[in-house]
């Protein structure tokens, strides 16, 4: 889909009447002025619609407020660097600006406005801002939009600005940030592919879980794999977040188990770090991965997951990270994930390998150093099997490295046994850490697990 808009040099103060619903109510939330392929929700009150083609991306921001509206790119979530917008409505007059955030106070006026102001109004109880830029501006005080995650921010208040130096301050609960895939189309609300055929759908979701009150959590259940009677492919997931909990769920796992469970166990409900002893160190092998700000996944049109042989598992565990910093007691959730699966085979196999350091608690780097090297080690040749072997190895290497850390020996793995032997020299990883800021007098020295 490719847009095409003629950018003229715009007043962004013109007349604009404040808008009813369309059944002429003064509550009703306005529907996007066009059909916007992507949608996110930035809180209860705020909603976000963009498009986008090679050089421009057009966003329409829907929030309930009578007040002013802010939006804005950001270098890593906060406000210091980020390229911003402020607008709003007041007595019939559209006031909009491109601003730039040296810190955590009033966006300054951009120089050079590159933000263009399409349409702006007061809706009933919302306002209602639509604006186009380019990807990339040229311009020292904008931040290009590029592929991959980008941390949009975004804040609005119940008053309007007296003038565009005196902004009230938001509130600290009218503000937040999120990660967007905003040039990596997302997909989470597009429709199944029509050439796909046989393909039937897997839900793993929690079971109306209430939510404790505490600022995070980490929560699970185990599902056991229907008979399949054949090999399958998954060939996409996707989230299946709750209405109203887009800001609540903030990561969910699928781990498959690497063995057969009690069917007891089957639909146990509990804490991750207090997992049942029939559980613990076998249902640990990373299967699916979903974050906020992420959607669907489509596998690569020759590749899939195999689900339905006897090779393949059976029993699964859900784990969902749940970020509740206002610490509500009123959450009842049943998000998850919805597996895509079909008896149309793919070519090949798809596998999931995990390779890393993992900083444990006696992972210190000693004071006044310079730099300091970490690497990890694994037998070499690794045979690259189910991924229940795949994982297996990396945790006998992650386990062995607790053991012999400090120590002189080089680890080595065990495939019966947690045990620290001499073992060949094969870095799969190497973590360094600098500090050039740093004046170090003497020779620097360095710690290495290899």
């Amino acid at each position: 889909m490719y847009l095409f808009y003629t950018v003229l040099i715009i007043a962004t103060s013109g007349a604009l009447g404040r808008n009813l619903g369309s059944d002429g109510s003064a509550n009703e939330k306005p529907e996007p002025s066009e059909n916007f392929t992507y949608h996110e929700v930035l809180d209860d009150n705020y909603e976000l619609f963009w498009n986008f083609n090679d050089t421009h991306i057009i966003f329409e921001t829907i929030v309930k407020t009578n007040g002013y509206v802010g939006f804005g790119i950001s270098p890593n979530g906060g406000m210091a660097g980020s390229d911003i917008v402020i607008g709003w409505v007041k007595d019939q007059q559209a006031y909009f600006k491109d601003r730039y955030a040296s810190g955590n106070t009033v966006p300054g006026v951009d120089a050079s406005q590159d933000w263009f102001l399409l349409n702006a109004a007061e809706t009933g109880d919302y306002t209602v801002l639509k604006m186009v830029r380019k990807l990339d501006t040229c311009d020292g005080q904008d931040r290009a939009i590029l592929k991959g995650t980008t941390r949009v921010i975004y804040s609005y208040s119940t008053d309007d600005p007296v003038s565009d130096a005196v902004i009230p301050y938001h509130g600290s609960s009218n503000r937040g940030t999120k990660s967007l895939l905003l040039l990596d189309p997302p997909n989470s609300e597009k429709s199944v592919e029509t050439k796909w055929e046989n393909v039937i759908t897997i839900d793993f979701l929690s079971k109306n879980y209430s939510v404790p009150g505490n600022s995070t959590t980490y929560h699970d259940y185990i599902f056991k794999l229907p008979d399949l009677g054949q090999k399958h492919h998954v060939i996409r997931f996707e989230p299946v977040v709750q209405k109203g909990h887009e800001l609540l769920v903030h990561h969910i796992l699928l781990y498959s188990c690497s063995r057969p469970l009690d069917d007891s166990l089957v639909g146990a409900s509990f804490e991750t770090h207090s997992k049942p002893a029939g559980v613990n160190d076998i249902c640990e092998d990373t299967m699916l991965a979903w974050a906020i700000g992420g959607t669907a996944y489509d596998f690569p049109p020759h590749v899939g997951q195999s689900l339905g042989t006897p090779q393949d598992p059976v029993y699964f565990r859900l784990e969902t990270h749940y970020n509740n910093p206002d610490m509500r007691t009123d959450f009842v959730d049943s998000s998850g994930l919805r597996l895509y699966l079909t008896t149309d085979l793919r070519k090949y196999d798809a596998q999931v390998v995990e390779v890393g350091v993992s900083p444990e608690p006696n992972h210190i780097i000693p004071p006044l150093e310079s730099s300091f090297l970490t690497q990890g080690a694994t037998v070499s040749p690794v045979v690259l099997t189910r991924h229940s072997k795949i994982k297996r190895s990396m945790y006998l290497l992650c386990s062995c490295m607790r053991i012999c850390w400090g120590s002189n020996s080089e680890p080595a793995i065990s495939e019966t046994a947690l045990s620290c032997q001499p073992c060949p020299r094969t870095t799969i990883m190497t973590l360094t850490f600098n500090r050039p800021e740093m004046s170090v007098q003497k020779s620097p020295s360095r710690r290495e697990i290899a």
